[in-house]
């Protein structure tokens, strides 16, 4: 979650409600924060992971806020949404809705490279917060295995809707036909 609220936008309600592991992190890494802040050596070591850090919170608690805003005025989205890229809402201002392929590749497979892309920039030029870049090379196979993780649930979910259909379908047709048969001719 922390990298996503940089890669994304839009969450659906659903999607934010388990808070409280995320909240038990920002207590957590705010602690940690304060303490590097008042301890220069490990300041030094650790600035960039701090403030990364503090812009992941700042970003969830807005989104968290976003979310319940317009829960409240009942057009929130109460799916599992894992939000829409900002490569989207970009080509959505051209007028230019990109197929859900498209869509599909960008998150499974664009978002958590750029992650890794900048872990690896960040450990080649040598930034004094290297446990940033340890902390995005964690990231980055994490957030692709969530989205591989949501495409799996919705490539299941289709096939038992489809499936239910199915039944549904079958079932009606046999009704159907036991209705078209004629009731047998009543004797003595």
């Amino acid at each position: 979650m922390p990298a996503l609220v940089f890669l994304r936008a839009g969450f659906g309600y659903a999607y934010l409600r388990p808070k409280a592991p995320f909240f038990a992190f920002a207590w957590a890494f705010g602690l940690f924060t304060f303490y590097a802040w008042h301890e220069p050596q490990v300041w030094r070591t650790n600035a960039f992971l701090c403030w990364f850090g503090i812009a992941a919170i700042s970003l969830y608690c807005l989104h968290l806020t976003w979310a319940f805003a317009t829960e409240l005025h009942s057009s929130a989205t109460h799916g599992n949404d894992s939000g829409k890229p900002h490569l989207l809402h970009l080509l959505s201002l051209e007028n230019s809705q990109p197929a859900a392929r498209f869509r599909q590749f960008w998150v499974i497979w664009a978002e958590p490279a750029i992650v890794l892309l900048a872990a690896l920039l960040a450990r080649m030029a040598a930034i004094r917060g290297m446990t940033l870049s340890a902390w995005l090379l964690l990231v980055a196979p994490c957030l692709w295995s969530k989205e591989a993780l949501n495409y799996w649930f919705q490539v299941s979910q289709r096939k038992r809707q489809r499936d239910t259909l199915e039944d549904a379908e079958d079932g009606l047709a046999d009704r159907q036909e036991r209705a078209e048969a004629a009731p047998p001719a009543a004797s003595r």
